[in-house]
């Protein structure tokens, strides 16, 4: 799961849904992968139990700002400040969040419409709609301008009309016991200001009203990604216009906390 962290908060905006709406969730085809690429790269979850979510921070620096701001005096406390406040969330979320946990490395999709100019277009040949074309000005991964490092991304290959492909990139080695990995830039701009760290990373986990269209229910075991069904409404108001979330299991998980099983219930949405 590739997810950038931005600190602070817009004045009377969040930050973070004004710049989802550039950004998009990345799930490139499975026909732009060589098949001899290894198995790990799918980062597939395990059939086991699902344990604590495993979360790695990874800091971009160079932050990009718009304004003066000494990064070797209050900027460097600034930036401490930030970084530990992000290590205290993380390890807050980490103690409630379980998942079926990733197998082997993790490694990020590349885009392939980034790094591909043109598909093989005939769906008669065996290399129907794979890549055909390099982009020659490909210079690898960024979101919001941070730069992903190629050890943390699937290879890429450019593929003849017939025949095996050209590995052009190989896997990177991937990021070991790791099921979200989590890039954080600190910057000081007119819209990022002040420190909301929480906040803005249970966003980044996709409590978000522009990601809950992307919400899947799938079922554990290595044949997830096949047998995942769309959600429908995930979320709704109350009489009071109070927004609740009310999947089953997040509505199971209250009713058994309050100790009144039997009842649907939703549970409150932060909306500030």
């Amino acid at each position: 799961m590739l997810l950038l962290l931005l600190l602070g908060v817009a004045t009377r905006r969040c930050l973070h849904e004004e710049t989802q709406k550039s950004v998009s969730l990345l799930r490139p085809p499975f026909s732009q992968l060589p098949p001899n690429f290894r198995s790990s790269s799918h980062a597939l979850p395990s059939s086991g139990e699902p344990q604590p979510l495993r979360i790695q921070t990874c800091y971009i620096g160079n932050p990009t700002s718009d304004g003066a701001w000494d990064l070797e005096g209050d900027g460097m406390t600034r930036r401490s400040r930030a970084l530990a406040a992000v290590r205290e969330a993380t390890q807050r979320i980490q103690g409630v969040l379980a998942v079926s946990p990733v197998q082997g490395p993790l490694l990020l999709s590349r885009d392939p419409a980034q790094y591909c100019h043109a598909v093989w277009g005939d769906p008669d040949t065996p290399n129907y709609h794979r890549c055909s074309l390099l982009n020659p000005g490909y210079n690898g991964e960024s979101c919001l301008g941070a730069k992903i490092p190629d050890a943390h991304l699937r290879g890429y290959a450019l593929w003849p009309e017939q025949g095996p492909p050209q590995v052009v990139q190989p896997d990177g080695p991937g990021v070991q016991n790791t099921d979200f990995l989590l890039y954080m830039q600190v910057a000081h701009t007119s819209k990022c200001h002040q420190e909301a760290t929480l906040h803005e990373l249970l966003h980044v986990l996709g409590f978000s009203g522009q990601l809950f269209k992307n919400w899947r229910d799938c079922p554990s075991g290595l044949s997830v990604r096949e047998n995942c069904s769309t959600r429908q409404q995930v979320t709704r108001r109350d009489k009071w216009g109070q927004l609740l979330l009310t999947t089953p299991a997040v509505s199971h998980s209250l009713a058994k906390h309050l100790g009144v099983l039997g009842v649907s219930l939703g549970v409150p949405l932060e909306e500030e």
